[in-house]
């Protein structure tokens, strides 16, 4: 059966700033955008994922005669740790009481920007969790007429879960768990034999399942000029898969997509699978 021990999502979401102008602000998700975009113009995107690390590069133009001052901000999706009788919490590869949990790092034109972190928390006990909600913000201003490189690195949190492999696999890749899967990450059938054929005294593959929404990309003026997006796996021999089409490999652990006037249509959804 598909085994799932801790699930901890390693996810990216962005907050809506505010035009100086548009009184509007709220949760968007996805990436650094606008609700009202009217000046400011995604010239290029440059997403890199790994397990261990997120980095995203952009080119913004503000095409008025006046500056835009924005706010900023980064709320990361709830993270939920199982909760034991006695208050201890599933052990995971952050500390959520940390002063920076997930090492979140911005740079606009090459220099380091101070960020602010809004912390919630709450408990869930009908389900023996305690969820943590983190917001990264800081002020900015685009300036009139010219271009601002804004670039933000995190590591995001590594808790995965096991996959069965093997006889397991065959015997249960019929179960809700593993349909929903393949249905999400666009398991292909080639992949589901790779795991069954695996002779393992564990019987299990260790997944991590990154999170990326990147539609809300489509809220800036036009399309992104110039997009790229880099997928690299921890090992040559492990596996990844998403529903993502023209992804090109270029070395035995590298994955790009690029493309022109490029306008997101759907997030990303990774799975990394490492082998036993």
């Amino acid at each position: 059966m598909l085994r799932i021990l801790v699930v901890s999502l390693p996810l990216i979401t962005v907050a809506t700033p505010s035009f100086a102008n548009d009184s509007e602000a709220g949760i968007s998700g996805g990436q650094l955008t606008l609700k009202k975009s009217e000046h400011i113009v995604m010239k290029s995107e440059d997403l890199f994922l790994s397990k261990t690390k997120v980095r995203v590069d952009y080119i913004f133009e503000n095409d008025s005669k006046a500056d835009v001052k924005t706010t900023i901000a980064f709320p990361m999706p709830e993270l939920c740790l199982g909760v034991s009788d006695d208050g201890i919490e599933t052990p995971t590869s952050f500390d959520p009481d940390a002063k920076d949990p997930l090492a979140f790092k911005v740079k606009v034109n090459g220099k380091p920007v101070t960020v602010e972190l809004d912390r919630k928390i709450r408990d869930v006990k009908t389900k023996s969790e305690r969820c943590y909600t983190l917001t990264y913000f800081w002020d900015q201003t685009f300036p009139a007429g010219k271009t601002l490189q804004v670039t933000h690195t995190y590591t995001p949190a590594n808790d995965g879960f096991m996959v069965s492999t093997g006889k397991y696999l065959t015997e249960y890749k019929t179960e809700a768990e593993w349909r929903d899967l393949v249905t999400e990450l666009c398991i292909e059938p080639s992949l589901t034999k790779k795991l069954e054929s695996l002779k393992s005294e564990s019987s299990v593959a260790v997944a991590w399942r990154l999170r990326y929404v990147l539609k809300t990309g489509a809220n800036w003026k036009g399309p992104i000029g110039n997009f790229k997006l880099t997928i690299e796996k921890p090992e040559a021999k492990d596996l990844v898969t998403l529903c993502w089409t023209g992804m090109k490999k270029i070395n035995p652990t590298t994955f790009v997509f690029e493309a022109k006037n490029f306008t997101p249509a759907r997030d990303l959804d990774v799975m990394f699978l490492n082998l036993p």
